[in-house]
């Protein structure tokens, strides 16, 4: 065990940030209170995941918790940066289960916690924040058979995503292979 006096020197020469602790070396050291925020967060989600397993295969289950292993991967965040919200992720388990994608997306944090789910290409895409109560924000980026690009943001129900997102034929992001 080690004493208070061999620890004194890390901790005067230490200056809390945020949730994370500037060492004399440079160094970049997340904090036991972050750490143990993000364990509860990703265990909270792989459980809501497991309740509504029947619904994916469990090919795309695996990659759901490699997704949120890799979003909740403390010594990648940033000061300030937080775990995926209950409640944003109930919407998006929920939303999921209506939409039923051909293929999965790619998943993101936000700076609150809402969870970023985005379909297509760099040139063509749509990208879901999913809120609570089942509400979401999305942004798309789409090419037209004539070659225009064209941009639009919007809010709305999550149930009803395919139909805000109609105008764009939503099915080449959802249900291509």
């Amino acid at each position: 065990m080690i004493s208070v006096e061999a620890r004194q020197p890390f901790l005067a020469g230490s200056v809390a940030t945020n949730d994370r602790v500037w060492n004399m070396i440079g160094r970049d050291v997340v904090s036991p209170q972050t750490s143990n925020i993000a364990y509860h967060a990703l265990a909270k989600a792989k459980v809501m995941v497991a309740a509504m397993a029947m619904h994916w295969s469990d090919e795309r289950r695996h990659r759901l918790f490699a997704q949120l292993d890799r979003l909740h991967d403390v010594s990648e965040w940033e000061p300030g940066d937080r775990p995926v919200s209950p409640q944003s992720f109930e919407t998006f388990l929920r939303t999921m289960i209506v939409l039923k994608p051909g293929r999965g997306p790619n998943l993101g944090l936000s700076h609150q916690g809402n969870l970023l789910a985005v379909w297509g290409t760099a040139r063509d895409r749509v990208t879901l924040e999913f809120l609570a109560s089942d509400r979401l924000r999305w942004t798309l980026t789409h090419v037209t058979p004539d070659g225009q690009t064209v941009r639009n943001a919007g809010d709305g129900p999550a149930f009803s995503i395919r139909d805000l997102l109609s105008p764009y034929n939503p099915t080449h992001w959802f249900d291509a292979p």
